[in-house]
C-alpha cells in the first residue's frame, strides 16, 4: 500500500472512530472532551496509530486533516 492510500484508509478509520463511536463533530468537542471519555478515545488513537505505523506527527498531521474537513 503506497502511502497516500495509506493516509486514505486511516483518515476513514480515524474519521469513522472518532465520528461514529465517539460522536465527535468538530475539533472543539474533540479538544474540550475530558477525563474517562479522553482516555478512552486516546487509547484508541494510540492502537490505530501503530496498526498503521505512523508518528506522533504524521497521527498530528492526519486528525488536523480530519478536523479541517468537519
Amino acid at each position: 500500500m503506497d502511502m497516500e492510500s495509506k493516509i486514505e484508509k486511516a483518515k476513514q478509520v480515524f474519521r469513522k472512530m472518532l465520528v461514529d463511536e465517539y460522536g465527535i463533530k468538530s475539533a472543539d468537542q474533540f479538544f474540550s472532551t475530558e477525563g474517562e471519555a479522553m482516555a478512552e478515545i486516546y487509547e484508541s488513537m494510540k492502537i490505530e496509530q501503530e496498526n498503521f505505523n505512523f508518528t506522533d506527527d504524521e497521527l498530528n498531521s492526519l486528525l488536523d486533516s480530519i478536523f479541517d474537513e468537519m
